[in-house]
């Protein structure tokens, strides 16, 4: 949602969560995401993550903080091709 802060870093393009029906792939969240112009980069939890029972796609908006991090099998994420976002830093221990 716009306003949510990330890594202390401000998301004021309106990050958005859409939960998809099981069997619905990574795919189809990349094309929402290359589909819409206020979106800057997306990321795709697959059924079972958070221990819920249906697979969520994550747009972001184009001043989304993005931070690379590794995941368990199944999770996609991307930015939308001439997008340019913030990279947030890991907070310091």
């Amino acid at each position: 949602m716009a306003g949510t802060v990330i890594d202390e870093a401000q998301d004021s393009g309106g990050t958005r969560v859409i939960e998809f029906q099981v069997g619905q792939s990574a795919k189809e969240c990349q094309a929402l995401c290359n589909g819409d112009s206020q979106c800057g980069g997306w990321h795709y939890e697959p059924t079972g993550s958070y221990f819920i029972d249906y697979p969520r796609c994550h747009l972001k908006g184009m001043a989304a903080p993005l931070r690379v991090v590794a995941q368990d099998e199944g999770w996609v994420a991307g930015v939308k091709p001439g997008a340019k976002l913030i990279h947030a830093e890991p907070a310091a221990p």
